[in-house]
């Protein structure tokens, strides 16, 4: 988990994730010198979080490379420290990456707004590596992969701004193959302060230069079906979210995933 100052919702994201935890997990947080909350409240979870690191100045790739890079395990993932898992999203996860061959799965995603209501969904159609490699559309709070997948296509980017997780999809689909899990594992918070919404443009510049760095082009059709990919997902998005039933259940397992009951207890092992 990459993080700076996010001392207003990392608690959440925290409680999120490690109330899904075996003692055999590896949960790594990578603070890059935050001067808000943020350090009480690692304090405070101290015994669930595996390893703590403190890099002054890292920037989030910068963190996500030196988590990576200093800890291995069998499969990985992050989640960054204002979204959220969903309650079951490990678990299920771990089956499909344990009963296949895929080198990542993820599935849909739910947004949510800084107070934890429910916003909209992002729903997305089969895995298509066409499709997904020309679009940034894979929800990264929900994508888990191999580690040794991810370290043979490189790693982390550290030089990377915004579309570390674009980047290292794209590698990853260059050598083996996604699935797209019809199910919500993970919520992304929508909110003034967030990456997304104060670097849109510097995103969409780097994911063109990893399109041309990767050998990804465009031919003259792919407009039009980038246009009915996302039709197709406000389509989606807009059949679930006037499903009433669809609304309460999601909200009820957002409201799960940060209110679990998390006991105080010896860490997680590093093993």
């Amino acid at each position: 988990m990459p993080t700076l100052n996010q001392g207003e919702f990392i608690e959440r994201s925290i409680v999120s994730l490690v109330s899904q935890l075996t003692p055999e997990d590896i949960f790594v947080v990578v603070d890059g010198g935050s001067t808000d909350r943020t350090p009480a409240i690692l304090e405070k979870y101290v015994n669930q979080i595996t390893h703590i690191h403190v890099v002054p100045g890292s920037s989030q790739a910068q963190a996500l490379e030196y988590g990576f890079t200093n800890h291995q395990a069998k499969f990985a993932c992050y989640l960054n420290s204002d979204d959220l898992l969903l309650p079951g999203a490990v678990e299920s996860a771990l089956s499909i990456l344990n009963q296949s061959e895929y080198s990542a799965v993820y599935s849909h995603r739910l947004f949510i707004d800084p107070q934890d209501g429910l916003q909209n969904t992002w729903v997305l159609p089969p895995h298509n590596s066409y499709l997904m490699k020309r679009w940034d559309y894979i929800p990264q709070e929900t994508c888990f992969w191999r580690y040794d997948k991810m370290m043979q296509v490189g790693g982390i980017n550290a030089e990377l701004q915004f579309a570390v997780d674009y980047d290292l999809f794209v590698r990853l689909m260059q050598q083996g193959t996604f699935y797209r899990a019809n199910e919500f594992w993970g919520a992304f918070r929508v909110h003034e302060d967030s990456k997304t919404q104060r670097q849109i443009g510097l995103g969409q510049k780097e994911v063109r230069a990893i399109q041309l760095r990767l050998g990804i082009k465009s031919k003259l059709w792919d407009r039009v079906l980038g246009g009915l990919l996302r039709r197709f997902v406000e389509w989606r998005a807009s059949r679930w979210m006037q499903d009433k039933s669809f609304s309460a259940q999601h909200e009820d397992r957002v409201h799960k995933s940060v209110t679990a009951d998390i006991l105080l207890t010896p860490p997680p092992s590093s093993q």
